[in-house]
């Protein structure tokens, strides 16, 4: 799902979707539990008046399939919108944007955790599709960059997991989720890589942070209070909820590159915003999963 949410004095909350009826299915009551919530096709973007708090672009594929067979599409989607919401920028300069963009940025093989100083490098003479998406990040941040004289903020996420996950798609966990609900097998291989999930609350109190602090422009990457390892996910998922596993000699290709150790160390969020995250990756994943399943 992707959603463009804006906020103002008269209306706590509006939320533009690509897709009105997906949107729905997906938010479900929590629609109607916000405050003076509003849900419009994101075609009404543009023809809103200036005044918003802040504007956030959580616009993408969403599954690393759609990654796989987006092409060309994941460049100009991405621009696409995000050049609506510079436009929108430029009639309301103070407005602070929060564009989600992705640790991804950062390579496309994770051997360690990101650092500050890390270096991204690209093949420039064999560009390959794993690339695409990362480049358009990059693309994205560096055109922020560029704009100084606004508040922009990227906020890198490594890692992600809700109770409103679609279990159809093709991430670890909605694997193991979809195995869990349908009673079946999950089978994995023996590749043990570390994961660093930041719960919702967590990310919520990142962007609040930023919408409260003053005039910013930089990107920050999402942590927890503690990475975690598949091991200890499928520890969790069959200790604590039945999940039935077996090990194999099974190959996963990864939309965007290799990631063994996909999680950052670059806590610049804490240095300027003072962001200290409350859960950890498995606690978030315990708690999100719990919720799913009491829910259904």
């Amino acid at each position: 799902m992707n959603i463009i949410a804006r906020a103002d004095a008269g209306t706590e909350l509006f939320l533009f979707a690509r897709s009105i009826q997906r949107a729905s299915e997906v938010l479900g009551r929590l629609i109607n539990s916000l405050p003076c919530c509003v849900l419009q096709d994101l075609d009404c973007f543009e023809t809103l008046a200036p005044g918003a708090n802040a504007v956030i672009n959580c616009i993408g594929f969403g599954t690393p399939e759609k990654i796989r067979t987006a092409r060309a599409d994941v460049f100009l989607i991405t621009e696409y919108y995000d050049n609506q919401i510079l436009e929108y920028l430029r009639r309301s300069p103070n407005t602070k944007y929060i564009c989600f963009s992705s640790g991804a940025v950062y390579g496309s093989a994770f051997n360690e955790g990101s650092q500050e100083e890390s270096k991204s490098t690209i093949a420039i003479n064999a560009i390959v599709p794993e690339d695409y998406y990362r480049i358009a990040k990059i693309n994205s941040e560096a055109k922020h960059r560029a704009l100084g004289e606004y508040s922009i903020v990227d906020v890198r996420v490594f890692s992600f997991f809700s109770r409103y996950i679609d279990i159809q798609s093709d991430f670890l966990l909605a694997e193991m989720m979809r195995c869990l609900v349908s009673k079946k097998v999950f089978e994995t291989n023996q590749e043990d890589f570390v994961r660093d999930f930041i719960s919702p609350q967590d990310l919520y109190s990142l962007v609040r942070l930023y919408i409260d602090y003053g005039t910013l422009n930089c990107a920050l990457d999402t942590y927890s209070k503690e990475p975690t390892r598949k091991s200890e996910l499928i520890r969790l998922f069959s200790e604590e909820f039945g999940l039935k596993v077996e090990i194999k000699e099974l190959i996963r290709l990864s939309s965007t590159g290799s990631k063994m150790a996909y999680y950052s160390r670059n806590h610049a969020a804490f240095r300027v915003l003072g962001f200290q995250p409350k859960d950890s990756s498995i606690s978030s994943v315990r708690n999100e999963l719990r919720e799913y399943i009491d829910g259904r």
